[in-house]
């Protein structure tokens, strides 16, 4: 895999995570759900987002990334641990979000943290249960695993299951882990379901660094302003 630069690295906090495995994907998007009755437009969960008033000191947004395309999503050589990947790419090449939205922040100097994204993934009615099912079942055997690139060699990959929050309709987490010519690099996950709308927290760190993931209460104060949204 080629080295993965520290500008590059730093700059997952605009973009998604995707550009990092610069892999050959594959797949088509479901379309046969029901659109859920409370889903929110991409205008919508752009502005159920967080704003730079709404962080705590210290934590600055840094602007969103780009929606994630089906053909964007990277695969990986155990098809059993691709819906933990499917969590780490921002959608499902195969269960297409019916809108996007994403921030991009920081805490404290960005050379010396990792980047960090409150990422919303909008469903049709009971897609974002069932890809949180599969990713569930996944996770217990994915502590190895191969994520295929471009030029078809595999990045060694892994994940590890976290404690989640006790909050949302549901939830779950888990650290990623990407090994790169520089070294390792650990992504913790945090995901939560509010209806049919997946929030993503994560955290990209640069290899050999251990940046604090998004705190729980960064967390919670974006599932609420969601929530309300949801609500409305």
């Amino acid at each position: 895999m080629p080295a993965v630069s520290r500008r590059r690295v730093r700059a997952a906090a605009l973009v998604a995570v995707v550009p990092l495995f610069a892999a050959a994907a594959c797949g088509g998007d479901d379309d046969r759900a029901e659109p859920a009755p409370d889903a929110l437009s991409d205008t919508q969960l752009a502005s159920a987002l967080l704003t730079q008033p709404e962080l705590p000191a210290g934590w600055q947004l840094v602007g969103g990334g780009q929606k994630v395309g089906a053909g964007e999503v990277p695969q990986t050589d155990r098809k059993e641990c691709q819906p933990v990947l499917d969590l780490v790419a921002g959608r499902s090449a195969k269960v297409a979000p019916t809108g996007q939205a994403d921030a991009g922040l920081y805490l404290g100097s960005e050379a010396d943290t990792g980047g960090s994204h409150l990422n919303l993934q909008q469903y049709r009615q009971g897609e974002a249960d069932k890809l949180l099912d599969a990713a569930e079942r996944a996770l217990p055997s994915c502590g190895t695993f191969g994520v295929r690139q471009a030029d078809g060699s595999l990045a060694p990959a892994s994940a590890a299951r976290t404690d989640p929050p006790g909050f949302g309709d549901r939830a779950t987490a888990f650290t990623f882990t990407l090994t790169t010519d520089a070294g390792p690099m650990a992504i913790p996950y945090t995901v939560v379901r509010s209806s049919s709308v997946l929030l993503v927290a994560s955290t990209v760190n640069e290899p050999a660094k251990n940046a604090p993931p998004l705190p729980t209460t960064i967390v919670r104060s974006q599932l609420d302003k969601l929530a309300g949204r949801q609500h409305r």
